[in-house]
C-alpha cells in the first residue's frame, strides 16, 4: 500500500475517533464514571478502527454488548462502589454477553462505569445514546474510508 492510501484508509478513520472522544469529552462533566466510560468508548475506536472487520466491531454487537454492561452497572451500583460489586459487575456482564453472543471487549468498563458513579435512568439513556450515536458516526466513517469495506454492505453491521 503506497503512503496516500495509507493515510486514507488508516489515520482518517483515526483521526474521526480521536474527535468523537475530545467531542464527547468536551461536552461533558468529567468524573470518575465517565473517565471510565471514555476509556471504553476509546477502546471502542481503536477496535473499530484497525479491525473493522471482525465480529466484535460489528454495531449490533457493540449495541447490545454497551446495553447489557450499562444494565449490569446501573442495576448494582445500588450496592455501592465497591470491589466486590466491580468483580460481580465484570463476571456478569461477560456472562450475558457470552450467553446472548455479543462480546465486546469494552462493555465490561461501561458497566464499571456505573457501579463506580451511579446516575439515574435518564442520565443513563442520554449518555448510551450519545456514545452509541458516535460509535455508529465512526464506523460510517470507517467505511468511506476503508477499501475492504463496502458501504453497500453497511447493514450487515446489524446482522447476526
Amino acid at each position: 500500500m503506497n503512503p496516500k492510501e495509507v493515510l486514507k484508509e488508516e489515520f482518517i478513520p483515526a483521526i474521526f475517533g480521536g474527535l468523537a472522544i475530545f467531542m464527547v469529552s468536551a461536552f461533558s462533566q468529567l468524573t470518575v464514571g465517565t473517565a471510565i466510560l471514555f476509556a471504553s468508548l476509546g477502546t471502542s475506536t481503536v477496535i473499530l478502527s484497525v479491525f473493522p472487520d471482525i465480529r466484535m466491531a460489528k454495531l449490533r454487537v457493540m449495541f447490545f454488548a454497551y446495553l447489557i454492561g450499562a444494565g449490569v452497572g446501573y442495576a448494582l451500583s445500588f450496592l455501592g462502589p465497591h470491589p466486590w460489586v466491580a468483580g460481580l459487575g465484570l463476571f456478569l456482564t461477560i456472562a450475558i454477553m457470552l450467553l446472548t453472543g455479543n462480546a465486546h471487549t469494552s462493555a465490561g468498563g461501561v458497566a464499571l462505569a456505573f457501579i463506580f458513579e451511579p446516575r439515574e435512568p435518564i442520565a443513563l439513556l442520554h449518555l448510551m445514546i450519545s456514545v452509541l450515536s458516535l460509535l455508529v458516526i465512526l464506523k460510517s466513517v470507517i467505511y468511506l474510508y476503508k477499501k475492504e469495506l463496502h458501504l453497500k454492505n453497511f447493514h450487515h453491521e446489524f446482522l447476526r
